[in-house]
């Protein structure tokens, strides 16, 4: 017996509560007030405030006044911190929908072998970030209590998903994962700026044959729920 997804609700049927969907306003306006007054210190160290004739001396792009300086900062960092809590606050709340909801057949070994896995995975990123596993439990993930207890509770929850994504996106549905591949580095890298080479460095082809459905899976999440988010002001 291999384990396997019988029933799961799809994504347009998921009533998703609202506290997962909501942005504060203030956060992203803080954050474009660094980035302009980075600029201001990178041209214009001497200046407090940039005028529109500095601005239009730097030549950049499209920007033509301090208005434009503050909209493009607003709007790419708009999209940057919606995946930022995407992933952060709405796609951890998925994985325990998907496995509190789901009809599943569960082999047992392969289960434990997943959750083995994914312990190691997780021992070796707080290594890598200096610090103790319990420690990276609850910072980065956000997970509280037994840290042991906790992070096989997210594999069983992540391998329910990935049973989901196994089920959506099929291998024989990509005959060639070399040109998907090169696809999805080269449209990501132009949403996230960074080098292509960069973005292979993290995401070898290796990988991305092992766990392409899952990374379809939740791109297709993120592009269905990013126009969801709302941004909220304190007014």
């Amino acid at each position: 017996m291999i384990s396997a997804v019988e029933t799961y609700f799809e994504k347009e049927d998921i009533l998703v509560p609202k506290k997962y969907l909501e942005i504060k306003e203030e956060f992203l306006i803080k954050q474009v007030e660094l980035k302009v007054k980075e600029i201001t210190n990178l041209y214009y160290p001497n200046i407090k405030e940039l005028s529109d004739d500095m601005i239009l001396n730097l030549n950049l792009p499209n920007i033509y006044s301090y208005q434009d300086l503050e909209n493009y900062f607003y709007n790419d960092l708009k999209y940057r911190l919606t995946e930022f809590y995407f992933y952060d606050q709405l796609l951890p709340y998925l994985f325990t929908f998907y496995a509190e909801t789901s009809q599943t057949i569960i082999n047992q070994s392969e289960l434990l072998q997943f959750q083995n896995d994914y312990q190691k995975k997780v021992k070796k990123m707080a290594e890598i970030s200096n610090m103790s596993f319990p420690d990276y439990v609850q910072v980065h993930l956000n997970l509280t209590g037994n840290p042991y207890d906790r992070i096989n509770e997210r594999a069983f929850e992540e391998f329910v998903f990935k049973l989901i994504a196994n089920q959506r996106y099929e291998k024989n549905d990509y005959a060639n994962l070399q040109d998907e591949y090169e696809a999805f580095i080269s449209d990501r890298s132009l949403y996230l700026n960074v080098d292509p080479l960069d973005l292979k460095e993290q995401l070898s082809l290796s990988t991305f044959e092992q766990d392409y459905p899952t990374i379809y899976f939740t791109q297709e999440l993120l592009d269905y729920y990013t126009p969801k988010f709302n941004y909220i002001s304190k007014d």
